[in-house]
């Protein structure tokens, strides 16, 4: 046991070296400088710089919560559907939870199935406090857990270019608004 939990932090320690050397090649304001690894629904570590190339959209949620967040990834998914199937397949979803002591990857990949999101293009993940806390200061998202441990938090949605690059954001909680589109059509059309 102890030797697999040397195994384990040793390449956890490779993986954050990695990290940093991938997040200098991007443009200073870029999300993917962050030095933040993510679990994704399926059970895989990846680095947050290692998901540049695509036009994303990336927005914080807990798995647990019954009314924002469900909300939430009902306008992702409409969103998706006023797409062209080509445009649909250039996007990217990045949802990291704020909830890492409840949020597993099982229960990510249980929330995934329920919603029936596509895997290929839809990646529910989490991370520790520390990041987590990184990531939601860098997208301008608010949260705070309450005493019944549900969060207080803001439903922003951020598009980021390919190289990490804030484009556009909007509050699901109104629906997505016309210039969210607009911003999200030109990057797609610059694909």
């Amino acid at each position: 046991m102890i030797r697999l939990t040397i195994l384990i932090n040793f390449f956890a320690a490779l993986l954050c070296v990695i990290t940093t050397a991938q997040a200098e090649k991007f443009p200073t304001d870029s999300i993917y400088r962050l030095n933040v690894p993510l679990t994704t629904q399926d059970g895989r570590t990846v680095s947050l710089p290692s998901l540049s190339g695509h036009v994303r959209i990336v927005t914080m949620f807990y798995a647990s919560c019954s009314y924002v967040c469900p909300m939430t990834i009902q306008s992702l998914k409409d969103l998706e559907l006023g797409l062209s199937e080509q445009d649909r397949s250039r996007l990217r979803i990045l949802m990291v939870s704020i909830d890492p002591d409840r949020d597993s990857a099982e229960a990510l990949r249980a929330l995934a199935a329920k919603h029936e999101l596509d895997a290929t293009r839809w990646s529910l993940a989490r991370a520790n406090k520390t990041d987590i806390r990184k990531l939601a200061g860098m997208l301008g998202v608010q949260y705070r857990q309450l005493e019944n441990r549900e969060f207080n938090h803001s439903t922003i949605l951020t598009l980021v270019s390919t190289e990490g690059i804030i484009v556009a954001r909007t509050d699901s909680n109104n629906g997505i608004d016309s210039t969210f589109k607009t911003q999200l059509q030109k990057l797609l059309d610059q694909r």
